[in-house]
């Protein structure tokens, strides 16, 4: 079970932030998280057309906007990210902070603004390894998967671009299909996981499956949730039944968030027990 006052690793848990309705009626009442469209991140380096500098000759200088490039642009465009999904987490501070606030992902304000209805929604609690395991054995044969950490970096990786380079002789040899599959095997984690330091605070961990279906696909989480964080602006007494029903369904503590002078504490509620802990 979910503790925030006990000792932890750092790598223990992952959190998902999401609205109020998506928790209590998506994914707690089914047991199950889904990977969204990789297209529908709110990173434009992720959602706009990529431009792939095709080279004709290796030593010749790539190019961009001749016809017969941009139309191969666009297909390559699609043939990765058509059929890509993403599901995002957070994850605490790997080097956590000499203050006991602001080092694990549901202290930081900024994430309950931009991803839980600016703290009227929840953060869900799981068990990193257990969440792994299950993606691995639930996605086998659905696609390629990929689950890490995102790195950070700043302009020097913007301007560095050898994630997009792609031959032309290769894809005319073989198919933009291949070619693009070549290319994510082999830059997946520049493709994927790789972000300006703009968005480091986010601490991200993501399951990225390059799909062969057409359909939604989900992860389980029966085994993998530990805990239910509501924000501060979440109207508790409203949906308090509903939150103990959960707790009791998947055995997980809930906790309540509040913050006085701008620093965030919890309250605890206990799986069996009901107990407050703060």
């Amino acid at each position: 079970m979910f503790n925030p006052h006990s000792h932890f690793s750092t790598s223990q848990y992952l959190y998902h932030f999401t609205s109020l309705e998506t928790a209590l009626e998506k994914i707690l009442p089914t047991g199950k998280l889904r990977l969204g469209p990789f297209l529908k991140t709110n990173d434009p380096r992720e959602t706009k057309e990529w431009l792939f500098p095709i080279s004709f000759k290796n030593d010749e200088f790539p190019g961009f906007f001749s016809r017969e490039n941009m139309d191969l642009n666009q297909q390559l465009n699609n043939a990765i990210k058509k059929h890509c999904k993403v599901l995002c987490f957070c994850k605490d501070y790997m080097k956590q902070p000499k203050s006991v606030y602001f080092g694990r992902s549901y202290q930081r304000p900024s994430l309950w603004a931009h991803y839980a209805e600016n703290h009227r929604g929840v953060c869900l609690v799981f068990d990193r390894k257990k969440l792994v395991a299950t993606a691995r054995r639930e996605l086998r044969g659905k696609g390629t998967l990929h689950i890490g950490s995102v790195v950070y970096q700043g302009q020097s990786k913007l301007y560095d671009q050898s994630e997009f380079r792609v031959f032309y002789s290769e894809v005319i040899k073989n198919s933009v299909e291949v070619a693009a599959e070549k290319l994510i095997k082999e830059k997946h984690r520049d493709l994927f996981f790789w972000k300006h330091d703009d968005w480091k605070n986010e601490c991200e961990y993501r399951f990225v499956l390059r799909s062969n279906n057409d359909h939604d696909d989900y992860i389980s989480v029966g085994d993998s949730i530990k805990g239910i964080i509501i924000g501060c602006d979440f109207p508790y007494q409203a949906y308090q039944p509903i939150i103990q029903h959960y707790m009791s369904m998947y055995h997980m503590a809930s906790g309540h968030m509040q913050w006085h002078n701008g620093l965030p504490t919890m309250t605890v509620y206990g799986a069996t027990t009901n107990t407050e802990q703060t």
